[in-house]
């Protein structure tokens, strides 16, 4: 049985639905930091993906990250030492972390 949101009196739009347009729609959030560590992260919370640019330029992907996290990791006074502490530590050498290679060193620049 699939859920239907009332529209108006004579239209129903189901539940699925709604899903799927915002998914379709939906830019994952990225902010800039001032920082002495991190210079720019993306949250997809569709996917609980976290990607962290270092001021280095180094960049990594951890997976399975929620939103919980993100958000305490938006709100803490010092996002660097979320970081270092909640983060790192807690995704060390694991499957969730990816490291992206930039653009140039993928073309063999």
């Amino acid at each position: 049985m699939e859920n239907h949101l009332p529209i108006s009196d004579n239209e129903h739009v189901s539940l699925d639905q709604i899903l799927k347009d915002y998914a379709r729609e939906y830019v994952p959030e990225t902010k800039q930091w001032t920082s002495s560590l991190l210079k720019e992260t993306t949250y997809d919370a569709l996917k609980y993906e976290f990607t962290v640019t270092f001021n280095n330029d180094k960049k990594y992907k951890y997976t399975k990250f929620m939103p919980e996290k993100y958000i305490a990791f938006c709100q803490a006074e010092s996002q660097g030492k979320f970081f270092l502490a909640e983060v790192r530590d807690t995704y060390k050498d694991g499957d969730n972390v990816i490291k992206i290679e930039d653009d140039e060193h993928s073309k063999g620049s």
